[in-house]
């Protein structure tokens, strides 16, 4: 004998799903940012966000964090913190978030994006020349690189 279960169709939309993934984000020391994340589900979703694979503090966890976790599902930083190279000192990185359908616990993550910092270009100068440049009351120095 078979049984089947009729109320669950082939067809069905997945509960929850994510409609809004984040996108890679360019951002600027202790200036606010914002990752974007939108889930849709019945009931609606609970989400929550990761940094390298471990759960991003915000807020909503902790008073003092600098991170808060908006009604919508973006996560938003007060201040981007970037305090030298090490993971734990630092807003920069690789992040998901996961929308959790809090009745059955079914979830969906999203596709990763990074946060980098803004203005992070290394050139490689040539010294040209330099000139000082004599007026009846001062001198400047004007010197002239290439950068490739």
């Amino acid at each position: 004998m078979c049984v089947t279960d009729s109320s669950v169709r082939r067809d069905e939309v997945p509960n929850p799903r994510i409609v809004e993934h984040p996108d890679d984000q360019y951002v600027i020391r202790n200036e606010p940012a914002t990752l974007n994340c939108k889930a849709e589900g019945d009931p609606a979703p609970t989400v929550t966000w990761y940094r390298y694979g471990r759960p991003v503090v915000t807020a909503n966890d902790n008073p003092t964090s600098h991170r808060m976790l908006l009604p919508s599902g973006q996560l938003f930083f007060l201040r981007v913190q970037h305090h030298g190279s090490t993971r734990n000192h630092t807003d920069l990185g690789v992040y998901y978030c996961n929308a959790t359908n809090p009745r059955t616990g079914d979830s969906a993550v999203s596709d990763e994006a990074s946060m980098e910092l803004a203005g992070r270009i290394s050139l490689a100068c040539r010294f040209l020349a330099q000139d000082v440049i004599y007026t009846s009351r001062a001198y400047a120095t004007m010197s002239l690189f290439v950068c490739l």
